[in-house]
């Protein structure tokens, strides 16, 4: 980082130089022959000096300290002494350079007809030269707060990049505890009804809590990996499930390999186990995954059991937090709808991978 900056700064002054050089040599290629040099130096090379000296000290200086300080009155005043010194010193050295020529004028000429001796500097050329100062005054400030809105933009920009990372990470460590609590839940419901299984739910538990651990750190993983934690979730939540549910599952087996955000999936595939498993009446629980030109389409249905009013149970995180980081992650890119049909609740979501 450093270092860009280094090159950065380098190719700056590097640009500055180019450009002065080549306004200095612009007179040196112009100039006639029947110019004299000290004429074309005054002409030329001190108004340009001075405008260099007029720019920078703009540029370096009285901008940042009177223009951002919001001293404007004495910033503009500031620009016209700064101008009217420029010129004057140009009008001195033309003076010095070029004084006005002594001319022979005949005894019989008629007054009317009597050359002005030339001036060092016509009156164009004075109001062309105060003119060129007060523009470069201009041309710094323009090119210096172009240049700091770009920075303001860069350094927003920035921060809005650490903003959204820590939204995001707060959104994927928030499901993380929500999907344990609920597991362990799941879990606490075998313990004194099939121990057995019980245990077999705490083993497939710490599989998946390995996977979230170590697995997710990455801003996008392997689609396979996510697959592969679905169906290991899919195979713990399955333990608890009597002959009374129907579970359909099906995710693709041929595809080309995609990338997605790690844990993205989960909240559809737990909300329907949680919502739509019963005890004793017959329930039916779909999840469906397809990858078809770079899009990824995911299904669930499940039978819609009303919560029992003692159930305090955590929920109303996992769904919001999906489209949260949808919103974040893939900016119009997804598209996610949920409908309650028939006493069937039906998510769709596609993802443009």
């Amino acid at each position: 980082m450093k270092l860009a900056e280094e090159k950065k700064s380098i190719t700056r002054i590097l640009a500055h130089v180019l450009i002065w050089a080549i306004l200095l040599a612009i007179p040196l290629l112009s100039a006639s022959g029947d110019i004299m040099p000290a004429q074309h130096v005054a002409k030329t090379w001190v108004p340009m000096l001075l405008m260099a000296v007029v720019f920078y000290l703009n540029y370096f200086w009285l901008i940042d300290k009177y223009l951002f300080g919001n001293e404007v009155v004495f910033f503009i005043v500031s620009n016209i002494v700064l101008a009217l010194l420029c010129f004057s010193f140009t009008e001195w050295v033309l003076n010095l350079c070029c004084p006005p020529q002594q001319l022979v004028i005949p005894a019989f000429a008629p007054p009317y007809l009597m050359p002005k001796p030339p001036m060092p500097g016509s009156g164009g050329f004075k109001i062309r030269t105060f003119l060129f100062f007060v523009l470069t005054a201009g041309t710094s400030v323009a090119i210096r707060s172009t240049q700091k809105w770009l920075q303001a933009e860069t350094e927003r920009k920035n921060l809005e990049n650490e903003n959204l990372k820590s939204e995001l990470s707060h959104l994927r460590y928030q499901i993380q505890p929500h999907f344990f609590f609920n597991s362990l839940n799941n879990i606490y419901a075998l313990v004194d009804s099939a121990p057995n299984k019980a245990k077999e739910s705490i083993h497939g538990l710490s599989k998946l809590m390995r996977h979230v651990l170590y697995e997710t750190t990455a801003d996008k993983i392997p689609l396979s990996q996510e697959i592969t934690f679905l169906k290991n979730f899919v195979k713990l939540m399955e333990i608890r499930l009597t002959n009374a549910v129907t579970l359909n599952v099906s995710f693709p087996t041929n595809y080309i390999e995609h990338e997605i955000a790690p844990l993205l999936l989960v909240p559809l595939v737990e909300n329907a186990f949680k919502h739509g498993v019963s005890a004793n009446l017959p329930t039916f629980i779909f999840v469906k995954m397809e990858v078809e030109n770079g899009k990824l389409y995911f299904w669930t249905e499940n039978t819609l059991i009303p919560k029992k009013s003692e159930d305090t149970s955590e929920s109303g995180i996992g769904i919001p937090n999906l489209k949260k980081r949808l919103e974040l992650l893939y900016p119009n890119k997804h598209e996610f709808k949920t409908e309650i049909k028939d006493n069937m609740y039906h998510t769709k979501l596609m993802i443009v991978l």
